[in-house]
């Protein structure tokens, strides 16, 4: 689908370019996000706080490899690859970013699309 494959490409651009607002301006207001090992981000507001905090402390390059994508209805369930790297702006090495995720996207009323659930973890331990 490629309403799902540009939306990942602007989802990897405005992270690399630090711009909270046009991240949340891609996910739904009672958005999710699960991490490993973190307690799950709930709402657009906790989910701009998260991504202010992640952009204060490391210097973001990701790329979005879709694997899967499927539609039922007005959801769209997303998997695939993520890679790239979060450098520590406080000195340090890069963290190399091999993960495997799974996004469920929602179809608004106007048609947009908007990441309504997010979940990633690990491909392969950190090196």
């Amino acid at each position: 689908m490629i309403a799902v494959a540009r939306l990942m490409v602007t989802f990897d651009r405005v992270i690399s370019e630090e711009d909270t607002e046009g991240l949340l301006a891609l996910i739904a207001d009672d958005a999710v996000r699960m991490s490993p090992d973190q307690a799950a981000v709930v709402g657009k507001r906790a989910s701009g706080a998260h991504y202010r905090e992640l952009f204060d402390r490391y210097d973001i390059e990701v790329v979005h490899e879709p694997l899967e994508i499927d539609a039922a209805g007005d959801l769209i369930i997303h998997r695939g690859n993520v890679t790239g790297t979060m450098t520590p702006r406080a000195g340090g090495e890069p963290i190399q970013l091999n993960d495997k995720y799974l996004y469920v996207i929602k179809r608004q009323a106007d048609g947009s699309l908007l990441v309504w659930r997010e979940m990633f973890n690990r491909s392969a331990p950190p090196g």
